[in-house]
């Protein structure tokens, strides 16, 4: 049974290699390469029911973003069907290269169940990761906004600019509100959709005040720039805590995953320790040492939240 297991996952990595290294009639030039080749593979890939279904989960969905603005940072294209996929494809590709190393299924297993159970932390990485890009940005947003209401500008126009002008995720977000109000959506339509999606500190609060202005003409240049301030004194005294607490995060870290790395390490190295897992009573004893591990990481997320 094992045999065929470690059979099944090279082939299926046998597959996606021969997928991927294949020339395809989407590639317009072979100047494109293996990236080219690979995405049209992975869109391909993509469009299969389960896969599909996989990447409709949130922390897959939120590791593939994550993956195509840090292939977009190295000039790399990658389509989102094809991060998708890849993010996906990465558990039975765990499965198969861990069956290799070990020579067996278990090894496989542990090291895809691994991998899988992953993806919850990565997303979350992610999203913090990019809530902090967003609330570094805003203090420039807001002084652009500032800027261009104060030069006279109207509300859809002084949108446009942030756009145009500023830099980052903040930036992108507005640009979208912009083509939002060019296309015929109502002001406040569209700015409740841009604080929706842009999590930042006070996103909501900025909004209204954008809305009221449209409709009473008061000035917010002042207020603007007020909240500038603010925001960036907020964000120098989270970087200051998150400082403060480096020690202590990285020891939750260090002592969390632990457990997994060796588990992982010797379900790859150690063909005892895989016997040992393959019975009911070992598999049962690491399930409830990793149901405890667990336990102790949303305790100890409870004490320290919003620290870790």
């Amino acid at each position: 049974m094992e045999g065929i297991c470690i059979a099944i996952g090279m082939l299926g990595a046998g597959v996606g290699t021969y997928s991927i290294l294949t020339p395809a009639k989407a590639v317009a030039s072979s100047q494109e390469g293996l990236p080219a080749r690979a995405d049209v593979a992975l869109s391909g890939f993509a469009a299969w029911p389960p896969v599909r279904a996989a990447a409709a989960l949130p922390s897959v969905s939120a590791v593939s973003q994550e993956v195509r603005r840090r292939l977009a940072e190295m000039d790399v294209h990658a389509s989102p069907d094809a991060c998708d996929a890849a993010v996906v494809l990465s558990v039975p590709a765990s499965f198969a290269v861990g069956a290799l190393l070990s020579g067996s299924a278990v090894g496989g297993g542990v090291l895809a169940l691994l991998m899988a159970g992953s993806l919850p932390a990565l997303a979350q990485t992610a999203r913090r990761r990019a809530r902090e890009a967003v609330v570094q940005e805003m203090p420039q947003v807001l002084r652009s906004l500032a800027s261009a209401l104060g030069s006279g500008k109207t509300l859809a126009q002084a949108i446009s600019f942030v756009g145009t002008h500023a830099t980052g995720r903040a930036a992108a977000e507005f640009s979208r509100a912009s083509l939002e109000l060019k296309c015929g959506m109502s002001a406040s339509d569209a700015l409740e959709g841009l604080a929706g999606r842009l999590d930042a500190p006070g996103a909501r609060l900025l909004v209204g005040a954008l809305v009221i202005s449209q409709r009473t003409g008061s000035p917010l240049e002042s207020l603007l720039a007020r909240t500038a301030q603010l925001v960036e004194r907020q964000e120098e005294l989270e970087r200051t805590l998150r400082v403060k607490t480096a020690q202590a995060r990285l020891s939750v870290r260090v002592v969390c995953t632990m457990p997994l790395v060796m588990v992982g390490i010797l379900s790859l190295g150690s063909p005892e320790f895989r016997q040992g897992l393959a019975t009911p009573i070992g598999l049962a004893c690491v399930l409830v040492a990793l149901v405890m591990d667990g336990v102790a990481l949303l305790v100890v997320r409870r004490l320290m939240k919003g620290v870790l």
